[in-house]
């Protein structure tokens, strides 16, 4: 079997099986995330449809499976790569991050963009930029705060819980930036471009703090200087919010694009811990951008935009209004009086 050590580098739990659904590999993150099964184990046990669950073909496109690990349902992204059947439990996908256009199996160049990114760190010569896993650490630590943040809205699953940018800014310096500079990293917020309009613009909380987390920690990640900046302002018809860097390697140099997959070639390991936000950006018509130059600090820069439609919400939430805390918990309480 090749060595498939190099896996250990992603911080998405990853899960490689052979014909008969043993677990021949298995990367770290499985023993954080998802402790089984382990090695020589069974996968096809925790599949929620056992017998519907077809191993997938080669070259062929990704699909997505129900599974119960550690007594908690979680969705794995299922494909074939040199002949295994890999899953992928991404820990945005628990969140019911799911977009429509790969629920409903539209999006064709899934996996091939995976075996792609995995081939190139086959191949990839870069250390553990991340050695003591503190980025990890964050990024579990994150999630799982935004997770109790939005968890009364599991009580009605067709609303997301809408916050205003000052409400989500306050919680992701506190429960984020702080906690990153405790670790050693240093990032900086220049915050007041928003100040007179951030308690009137809604967004998204789980969608708009699961990707500005995710690339806060790519930049991290791939900056020389374990440095950042923080900026987002109100532009009148879109809010813009943007991640500064400094990145020393030169075979970025002059790069910029719409996508972050550009770079897979010089950070596949980094690329494959954002490539769900990446992905994710455009189904929710976030405009995703980065460039970075050879000047000599904050060369590097990552920014999204989401449009403000007049009503001072964003349609790229769904089309929903902010709901307050007032109807949120009177649904609570319908809610439970159900359960009684």
């Amino acid at each position: 079997m090749e060595n498939f050590s190099k896996f250990d580098k992603i911080n998405i739990p990853m899960y490689l099986c052979d014909a008969d659904w043993t677990v021949v590999f298995r990367n770290l993150a499985c023993k954080k995330y998802t402790p089984i099964p382990r090695i020589n184990g069974n996968i096809a046990k925790c599949f929620i449809d056992k017998k519907g669950t077809r191993f997938p073909k080669t070259n062929g496109e990704a699909e997505f499976v129900s599974c119960i690990l550690d007594d908690s349902y979680k969705t794995a992204l299922m494909f074939e790569y040199k002949g295994y059947a890999t899953l992928f439990f991404p820990l945005v996908f628990e969140f019911d991050l799911l977009f429509e256009d790969l629920m409903s199996g539209k999006y064709e160049g899934l996996a091939d963009s995976a075996r792609g990114v995995l081939d190139a760190i086959l191949v990839s010569e870069c250390g553990m930029t991340d050695r003591y896993g503190v980025l990890d650490k964050l990024h579990k630590y994150i999630l799982s705060a935004v997770e109790n943040y939005v968890a009364m809205s599991l009580f009605d699953t067709e609303k997301r819980v809408l916050g205003s940018f000052r409400q989500i800014f306050d919680f992701f310096v506190k429960n984020f930036v702080k906690t990153a500079n405790k670790a050693g990293y240093k990032i900086e917020t220049d915050l007041t471009g928003l100040e007179m309009f951030s308690e009137h613009i809604y967004t998204d909380t789980m969608y708009f703090t699961s990707v500005l987390s995710g690339i806060l920690l790519f930049a991290l990640g791939i900056s020389s200087d374990r440095r950042c900046l923080l900026i987002s302002e109100h532009l009148g018809t879109s809010v813009h919010t943007e991640v500064c860097f400094t990145c020393k390697n030169t075979n970025v140099f002059g790069r910029s694009g719409s996508s972050l997959g550009e770079l897979v070639d010089v950070f596949p390991q980094n690329y494959m811990n954002i490539m769900t936000y990446d992905l994710l950006c455009p189904n929710l018509c976030w405009r995703l951008n980065y460039e970075i130059t050879d000047e000599d600090e904050w060369n590097g820069s990552i920014w999204f935009e989401i449009d403000d439609d007049n009503s001072a919400v964003f349609r790229s939430a769904g089309g929903a209004r902010a709901v307050t805390p007032e109807e949120i918990m009177e649904e609570v309480f319908e809610n439970l009086t159900l359960l009684l």
